[in-house]
């Protein structure tokens, strides 16, 4: 899980602390960025509630295979990613999100990269 910022300039975070999967735009300065610490904490916490629903569904079905037979999907797959996205949003509702299981077209991600703002790529 990643967080990239994609807009021209950084400003300085406040260091206030925000609770895990909770909202965190109270320690953003006015209009920046969240801080690396808040960032972490949401990341931290959407991956271990990914790893969650993996250990619940080990040994899971293969829905489909992708771009060449090794590369497989299970409904864990996108759940996962589910489980991440909201998580992250949630936390983070200004961010955008890129996952590899809800890509979409090519011009939804030139919208994503096109924002300015931050984007998770998982």
């Amino acid at each position: 899980v990643a967080a990239w910022p994609l807009g021209a300039g950084r400003r300085r975070a406040s260091r206030r602390r925000c609770r895990p999967r909770l909202s965190c735009h109270r320690g953003r300065a006015a209009g920046g960025p969240p801080s690396p610490e808040a960032t972490l904490r949401v990341a931290e916490a959407a991956a271990r509630a990914a790893g969650e629903v993996m250990l619940r569904k080990v040994g899971a079905e293969v829905v489909r295979t992708k771009a060449f037979a090794a590369d497989l999907l299970t409904a864990v797959d996108t759940e996962c990613e589910e489980v991440i996205r909201m998580t992250v949003l949630g936390a983070f509702p200004r961010d955008e999100f890129l996952g590899e299981e809800s890509v979409g077209t090519p011009e939804k991600l030139a919208a994503l990269l096109a924002n300015g703002g931050r984007l998770w790529v998982v």
